[in-house]
């Protein structure tokens, strides 16, 4: 059979609050990951792959924002604030 991915179990965001610069660490070859802000205006797209990948958010202003990481159709969502 096909084995399935749990999205949320190969996803790690730090830190949280970020200021300047936050990491996706995925333990995946690749994924799409997505930025929106609370009324889900994208704000950052960033193809990932294996290991640490670092968006910079300095550009953004503070407030919470939504991290939306597709692997292979599954998605997990976690939620971050940007504080400086």
């Amino acid at each position: 059979g096909v084995a399935s991915v749990n999205a949320a179990d190969v996803v790690a965001v730090y830190p949280n609050p970020a200021s300047n610069l936050m990491t996706i660490a995925l333990s995946v070859s690749k994924a799409s990951i997505e930025l929106y802000d609370l009324v889900g205006n994208q704000v950052a797209s960033v193809e990932g792959s294996f290991g640490k990948n670092t968006v910079d958010v300095s550009g953004l202003s503070n407030g919470t924002y939504f991290v939306k990481v597709n692997v292979d159709g599954a998605v997990t969502t976690r939620k971050v604030t940007i504080n400086r």
